[in-house]
């Protein structure tokens, strides 16, 4: 299996060790030599907040043209559009990031590589405002025998017939970030595959 090289970055050591450590718990993941940015395929940046002067050394950072998955402690104040401009793909708040969270952006961050278009801004942007919505506060706010948002969505897209490449296409997700909401839904109900798991949503009234 080719691993995808991740370098990590952060404003205190503790950060570091911690995103280090979710990481390397995923055999998908290694860090590049010496953790250098310029050997690398996706950047994982900690910050306390999006400041002028954070985003300046992002834009500086990014001749490499790399992806960066970003968590920030303070979101007030943020500018996205001009973080995405920088190459920002994921914006998650540090008090809701889990390893799962993580390692699900840095996967979709994978497929983001390269100088992003008009459209590829737009997209971004409009991740950047769900994943702000729906992880300000821990699970995103909703008890686990419920859907968040963008579980309800796939759920939704699939009863109505898409399928995972559709999905993916139509909310600007990565394939496999969609066979993961599924997968998380199936393992959380305890259900067996794709069709169980949509007629358990339609009978539960999830969707």
């Amino acid at each position: 299996m080719r691993k995808v090289k991740v370098a990590v970055r952060a404003e205190d050591p503790l950060s570091l060790a911690g995103l280090i450590g979710q990481l390397e718990t995923w055999p998908e993941f290694e860090l590049p030599p010496g953790n250098r940015w310029d050997r690398a395929e996706v950047m994982v940046v900690a910050v306390t907040a999006l400041t002028r002067e954070v985003v300046d050394g992002l834009c500086r950072a990014q001749a490499t043209a790399l992806p960066v998955v970003m968590v920030v402690a303070d979101l007030d104040g943020a500018d996205p559009q001009t973080a995405v401009e920088c190459g920002v793909v994921a914006l998650l708040p540090r008090s809701a990031v889990t390893t799962e969270l993580l390692v699900d952006a840095v996967r979709s961050a994978v497929d983001t590589r390269g100088t992003p278009s008009a459209n590829d801004v737009e997209a971004a942007l409009w991740r950047f405002e769900r994943l702000h919505r729906e992880l300000a506060l821990p699970d995103g706010g909703f008890p686990r025998d419920r859907l968040n948002p963008r579980e309800e969505r796939v759920m939704r897209m699939l009863a109505d017939g898409l399928d995972t490449t559709e999905i993916a296409e139509q909310l600007a997700y990565s394939e496999r970030t969609v066979k993961n909401i599924v997968h998380g839904v199936t393992t959380r109900f305890g259900l067996r595959n794709r069709p169980h798991a949509i007629a358990y949503a339609v009978r539960a009234g999830l969707i």
